[in-house]
């Protein structure tokens, strides 16, 4: 919500700059916010929020930054995919499993799975998906918030350097949400 109301104020203001309708101040005002002068590295490392938004929109307005960040996007997102198509997979060879399970029983002449069955696959199905998400979701994140901390630092976007600290990538994640919105199509 807040990227939003600083894309729309950033609009607003180009627009307002373009007709000339503007007091002389605002449109000062908007070309310092675009033409701030980048600052040294350790300086935006450092940048509250707030001193981060005048960087962020001069690096918006770049359009090989622009598209080193939807490149970005689209690494994620084919990460997202292939991390939620292999945990259904998971869920698809479970529901397999059970289905294959309650066919075998009513072969048998048992009916229904036993409570001591049911609850033994629903453990063993529990477990899979906490090791695929310990051993294989978690790391493939954690190794593209990193790469993507780097890339972004190496970019130039303020507050982005390689972390863990839980507040630098809190501040870290605001910084991207409104990068986000001013660079979207």
């Amino acid at each position: 919500m807040e990227e939003g109301r600083v894309k729309a104020l950033l609009d607003q203001l180009r627009h307002s700059q373009t007709q000339q309708s503007v007091p002389s101040s605002v449109a000062s005002l908007l070309s310092q916010l675009s033409a701030a002068p980048p600052t040294p590295a350790q300086d935006l490392q450092s940048c509250s929020f707030q001193q981060a938004l005048p960087h962020l929109a001069r690096l918006a307005q770049d359009s090989h930054f622009v598209a080193a960040i939807s490149a970005m996007k689209i690494h994620q997102t084919d990460l997202e995919r292939r991390l939620f198509d292999e945990r259904r997979g998971i869920q698809k060879a479970q529901q397999d499993r059970v289905k294959k399970a309650v066919t075998k029983a009513s072969i048998t002449g048992a009916g229904t799975l036993t409570h001591y069955e049911a609850n033994s696959m629903a453990d063993a199905f529990r477990r899979e998906l906490v090791k695929f998400d310990t051993e294989r979701a978690l790391p493939a994140w954690d190794a593209l918030i990193s790469k993507q901390q780097t890339e972004l630092e190496s970019l130039g976007v303020p507050a982005m350097y390689l972390t863990s600290f839980t507040a630098d990538r809190e501040r870290q994640q605001r910084v991207v949400q409104v990068l986000a919105g001013m660079t979207s199509e």
